[in-house]
């Protein structure tokens, strides 16, 4: 069976966060935290970190995911006609996904403590990264409960990311435009979802 695309965006998608978003915020609390590693509630990439420093913990993470995305794109292509072990495979790697998203979050949480106690002044950009975040993975949540598609999972995650986007580019943005600007997004949203299920027939 020939692998989807919105396969392929969220497998770049569990990349993003399992790879760069947790590795460099982990990388951040090992610098600055208090109790450096010491802080690290996963007991393999304490040990890991202990042994190889910063670049084995990165060389885990890359390994980890070639490795996991290896097998979960042969599995597809062999055994995805199959409807059960198709959508197995799918919430897996939705999963692991999520599971990256909630250890991101975590992680914020602790860096703006840490930043706090440093500076004595809450960090707003990060803030709003984190708000965004909680934001994208309520959405997707919905998405996947409501639809049980991981298109739709995929589409709400894009949706969630151009909603928010322009409030972090311009904080004072017009509500008007603002309003403006959501409703194009829905249209546009609508017509590709239309066109994505008629080309489906």
């Amino acid at each position: 069976m020939r692998v989807k695309p919105e396969i392929i965006i969220l497998l770049l998608l569990f990349y993003a966060f399992f790879v760069t978003g947790d590795v460099l915020t982990t990388f951040w609390l090992i610098e600055y935290y208090p109790g450096g590693i010491s802080g690290e509630m996963n007991p393999v990439a304490y040990m890991i970190f202990t042994k190889y420093g910063y670049a084995g913990m990165l060389a885990s993470k890359i390994v980890f995911f070639i490795a996991s995305s290896t097998v979960f794109i042969l599995l597809y292509i062999r055994y995805g006609g199959a409807k059960w072990i198709r959508e197995a495979l799918e919430i897996t790697i939705l999963g692991l996904t999520g599971l990256s998203i909630l250890v991101i979050i975590n992680n914020l949480f602790s860096i703006i403590a840490t930043y706090i106690h440093l500076y004595n002044m809450p960090p707003i950009w990060l803030l709003k990264i984190l708000v965004f975040m909680m934001t994208v993975t309520v959405a997707c949540l919905a998405a996947l409960v409501l639809f049980k598609d991981v298109v739709r999972v995929v589409e709400a995650f894009i949706g969630s990311i151009l909603a928010m986007l322009p409030l972090f580019i311009w904080p004072r943005l017009d509500p008007l435009y603002y309003l403006a600007y959501l409703g194009s997004l829905f249209l546009l949203i609508a017509l590709s979802t239309y066109f994505i299920e008629y080309s489906r027939g």
